[in-house]
C-alpha cells in the first residue's frame, strides 16, 4: 500500500489547529529547543490528540500544555 505523506501532513496540521491554543504554544517551544523533525511533529501531535481524546477535562489539557512547557525549559509542577 502506497502512503499518501501530503495527507497525513494535512490531517497532522488539523489535528495540531485543533489543539487549544495552550498546548499549540506549549508544543512550538518544545519543538524549538528539541530540535523536533516533521515526524516527531507527527507524533506529538497524534499523542496529544489521543490523551485529549482519552480525557477532555481541562485539567488534563492544561497539564499536557506544561508538559510540553517542561519540556521547553520550564519547571512548572503538574499537580
Amino acid at each position: 500500500m502506497v502512503r499518501n505523506v501530503s495527507a497525513e501532513l494535512t490531517d497532522a496540521r488539523q489535528q495540531f489547529l485543533a489543539l487549544p491554543t495552550a498546548i499549540r504554544a506549549a508544543m512550538k517551544r518544545a519543538a524549538d529547543a528539541e530540535a523536533w523533525t516533521p515526524e516527531t511533529w507527527r507524533i506529538e501531535v497524534a499523542l496529544a490528540t489521543e490523551i485529549l481524546d482519552l480525557d477532555e477535562s481541562a485539567s488534563a489539557a492544561d497539564n499536557l500544555a506544561r508538559l510540553y512547557g517542561n519540556a521547553a525549559g520550564g519547571q512548572e509542577p503538574l499537580l
